[in-house]
């Protein structure tokens, strides 16, 4: 593999994560505040849940699914490329979902927005 296709694998595995934990971290609980359903919430799991009965996102399940996937990134497996590939192939296949659920919450939020 050249150094270029090193290079966008690792891009993409930055960008995915990024995008999914700034969602998780940042976007998820502005959503809440904005809809003004935010209450009490102690974990991660119940925010999540709360995003998915209001509408705001698809699938508490799909979301927890995209946050493993990057929680998979975070563990480095130089010696078992069989690991890697799997990963990356896996990651792959999910970043359109990932995009959706970016594009959903963006929609659903729009009316909040003009208010």
């Amino acid at each position: 593999m050249t150094d270029v296709e090193l290079a966008i694998i690792d891009q993409f595995i930055v960008r995915f994560s990024k995008l999914q934990d700034a969602m998780g971290a940042k976007l998820f609980p502005n959503v809440l505040a904005l809809t003004q359903e935010h209450g009490d919430l102690p974990t991660f799991i119940d925010k999540v849940n709360k995003l998915e009965k209001i509408g705001a996102i698809e699938s508490a399940s799909a979301w927890l699914r995209l946050r493993e996937m990057r929680n998979q990134f975070a563990h480095d497996y130089p010696d078992d490329p069989e690991i890697q590939a799997g990963l990356l192939n896996k990651a792959y296949g999910m970043a359109d979902d990932l995009l959706d659920c970016l594009s959903h919450i963006k929609v659903f939020s729009e009316p909040y927005r003009a208010m």
